[in-house]
């Protein structure tokens, strides 16, 4: 039936055709859409929503439409798993110089001969470079990069999550786990929650380090810690339209997004792992997501571990079915993490976490951290002469 909207004004978010914004009543599952607009008065609910979700997929930035890219750096390339809280800095250096050479500059930090008083800054003629390279040769408009950055925890929490035996969370709690929780007992309890704290710390100083990182590299980054960051954020994920909004409306604002595998809540009483793939999952569904890319210490998926098996080869695509999630071609048989201390389940949830976000529409690309091929593909300029394994969706 048609919606009519309440009494106003009501503020607007700035949109394309900004005409909109939601409230949401706590009694029904009911989205008004109040209107700042005639022309939205009078249609319906799923033809607002569907209006809405396709202007959601543009964002931009100072007159550019970005392309938004997923990325996440394993912690396995960014730090010495084996070695407890130690980062890789030739790989964190590596990673900050290549996003400040490949973002959008409105995500990097002014130019040093901008002049700024009192927050007022005056751009230089460097700054205000030909507007017409803001355009392709057809005239269309050029898209811009942007990134939204997930990172493993590597030596910084795998470590401490195993000595409290806090493991990677992949379903909600079952059905009952608030009386087992009970059974545990005070002592219980207060170990768990110990090992949570341990553990979250130690994965926030990583993400310290990576977001310091970028920022002396001159990109805007910002961290955003997912579980007691973003509301009723779990072990086992959930909260995704939250952990959206959040990370949408930093885009917006020219900073990059910062998240990282996570210590949290699992129920009420317990505790568990949030696999930055599971974020990743949860991201890389979003319409205006246009890529996502895993960096890891491999240089993609192969038939074999490459670190014990010489012979192993490198699978250069792998089909899944939309639907389903299997993957069609090739035959692919995968383990856990060859790490004895990664608790989240390495190559088989990445894959897994993969082929969801293929199967949503959206290319995924596994390479080696570190290397050109990286480089390239983070650019989006690589061909199947990169070493890379590029997951997508099937028929």
């Amino acid at each position: 039936m048609p919606i009519q909207c309440p009494p106003g004004p009501w503020p607007c978010f700035s949109w394309r055709r900004s005409y909109a914004t939601v409230l949401k009543e706590t009694t029904t599952r009911l989205a008004i859409w109040c209107c700042c607009s005639s022309l939205v008065q009078g249609t319906t609910e799923n033809q607002i929503i569907d209006s809405l979700q396709d202007e959601e997929i543009l964002l931009t930035l100072e007159g550019d439409e970005l392309e938004v890219v997923l990325v996440k750096i394993g912690g396995s390339s960014l730090t010495h798993k084996a070695q407890l809280e130690t980062v890789d800095s030739d790989a964190l250096q590596w990673f900050s110089n290549t996003i400040k050479e490949t973002i959008h500059e409105g995500f990097k930090a002014p130019p040093l001969d901008n002049q700024c008083e009192d927050s007022v800054c005056v751009d230089s003629d460097m700054a205000n470079a030909d507007k017409n390279s803001a355009f392709n040769s057809d005239g269309s408009r050029r898209k811009r990069r942007a990134f939204i950055i997930v990172h493993g925890a590597g030596s910084f929490g795998h470590h401490t999550a195993k000595e409290y035996a806090l493991k990677g969370q992949f379903q909600p709690p079952p059905t009952g786990a608030a009386e087992r929780n009970n059974i545990i007992g005070q002592t219980g309890r207060r170990w768990t929650m110990q090992g949570l704290a341990k553990t979250r710390l130690s994965v926030q100083t990583l993400n310290r380090l990576v977001v310091s990182s970028l920022v002396k590299a001159g990109v805007n980054a910002v961290a955003i810690s997912p579980c007691f960051g973003i509301p009723r954020m779990q072990a086992h994920g959930g909260a995704t339209e939250g952990l959206v909004r959040v990370v949408r409306d930093t885009l917006q604002a020219g900073l990059v997004p910062v998240l990282h595998g996570d210590a949290c809540l699992y129920g009420t009483m317990q505790a568990g792992i949030l696999s930055g793939d599971i974020l990743m999952e949860q991201l890389g569904q979003c319409h205006w997501v246009g890529r996502a890319i895993f960096l890891t210490d491999v240089d993609g998926v192969f038939t074999r571990d490459p670190r014990v098996d010489p012979h192993a080869t490198l699978l250069k695509h792998i089909q899944v079915d939309k639907d389903t999630l299997d993957i069609i071609s090739p035959v692919v048989t995968v383990t856990g993490s060859s790490h004895e201390h990664d608790v989240t389940g390495g190559l088989k949830t990445k894959l897994a976490s993969a082929a969801t976000i293929a199967a949503s529409g959206t290319n995924v690309t596994i390479v080696k951290c570190g290397t050109i091929g990286a480089e390239r593909v983070l650019l989006a300029e690589h061909d199947d002469t990169v070493n890379a394994t590029t997951v997508y969706s099937g028929p």
